[in-house]
């Protein structure tokens, strides 16, 4: 958001990224379904869902308010405010890590090399990974794409996955209010609005991830575009909402 919040926001549901010039005399309000946040200069991420509201402090600090209560959260603390109206303040979780990790030699040396290897790019333009079958994928995938800044080339399916005679196409939605990150989510659950077959979604994506689960190899195919993809990181589960504004915030402090 820009300097100053000169509305009040609200929250019904969700998650959003914060981030607020400080200013002792104006203090900014943030209103959540079950209380409020009061903001003096801060960056932070605040979440609402059916299990209550919550709010994670990268920088500076905030109030929470409940009808009941009150409670200062600081930088690498998380704030958690349940329907009853009672806030407990803990450290804020470890972010998560990818199982797998691809760079293209592009990003070798903008991106961490930790547990990384590189992407291929084969004849057909396409860059390309071999992912190991794993038991891990079992509950789901979370595909993380970095891009380096750049204008886009066209709509086309973002990514292929192969297991000989097998191939799943997906077209990706972007889950992240930012231009250079985009995270595809494989789960049963998870229907993209713009994934053809959707009809059958449920039925492939349970296919997909048992070819996984019985050690089976895929190829993974990405077609190259004018923004050049730095880096691709594989999760052995679906990030949550939370989750993927942790790796929005990251990408922004590089």
């Amino acid at each position: 958001m820009g300097d100053q919040l000169d509305h009040v926001p609200h929250l019904e549901h969700g998650a959003a990224f914060i981030a607020v010039d400080k200013d002792q005399y104006r203090p900014s309000l943030f209103n959540l379904p079950l209380g409020k946040i009061e903001v003096i200069g801060t960056k932070f991420i605040v979440s609402a869902d059916s299990d209550g509201n919550v709010c994670r402090v990268s920088e500076g600090e905030v109030v929470l308010h409940s009808p009941s209560q009150q409670a200062q959260v600081g930088a690498g603390q998380e704030a958690r405010l349940t329907p009853d109206g009672h806030i407990s303040v803990l450290l804020s979780p470890e972010p998560p890590q990818p199982r797998y990790r691809w760079r293209s030699p592009q990003g070798e040396h903008t991106l961490p090399a930790a547990n990384a290897t590189s992407l291929r790019l084969n004849d057909d333009n396409e860059w390309t990974a071999s992912i190991p079958g794993q038991e891990y994928f079992v509950d789901g995938i979370s595909l993380v794409l970095t891009f380096a800044p750049g204008p886009e080339s066209g709509q086309v399916p973002l990514l292929t996955l192969t297991f000989r005679p097998y191939m799943y196409d997906f077209n990706v939605p972007t889950h992240l209010p930012h231009r250079d990150i985009l995270i595809v989510s494989i789960h049963p659950d998870h229907v993209p609005v713009a994934q053809p077959g959707a009809a059958d979604w449920e039925n492939t994506i349970h296919e997909l991830l048992e070819h996984f689960h019985q050690h089976r190899n895929a190829d993974l195919h990405i077609p190259q575009r004018q923004r050049q993809l730095l880096e691709v990181a594989m999760f052995d589960r679906v990030l949550t909402s939370d989750e993927q504004l942790d790796l929005l915030i990251q990408h922004i402090h590089r």
